[in-house]
């Protein structure tokens, strides 16, 4: 008998900063890593039970980092850049056996 278990999750962080762009008067670019920034996360996966010894399975994951959380991410205009954001999807299929 088939069945199929699905599942979601997703994540979201802000991450917030007094000390710069102004308080200092000296703006993100200067500030660094000290700027707020976002991040966030969904992921989900399929899991259809063939048998009770064969599986497969799908998931996908999207995230995206912005602003001062995305100094230093492969993608962004800098390793001090504090503005603009990266994003990823990624996915995965596989067939499980199970002893």
């Amino acid at each position: 008998m088939a069945s199929t278990p699905c599942s979601f999750t997703a994540v979201t962080k802000r991450a917030t900063s007094s000390r710069a762009a102004g308080t200092d008067g000296i703006g993100c670019a200067a500030a660094g890593l000290l700027c707020a920034g976002d991040f966030y996360e969904a992921s989900g996966v399929v899991d259809y039970v063939i048998n009770k010894h064969y599986d497969a399975y799908f998931g996908l994951n999207y995230s995206e980092v912005t602003d001062g959380l995305a100094s230093g991410f492969v993608g962004t205009p800098g390793k001090a850049a504090t503005y603009g954001s990266e994003n990823q999807v990624t996915g995965m299929v596989g067939f499980r056996v199970k002893f």
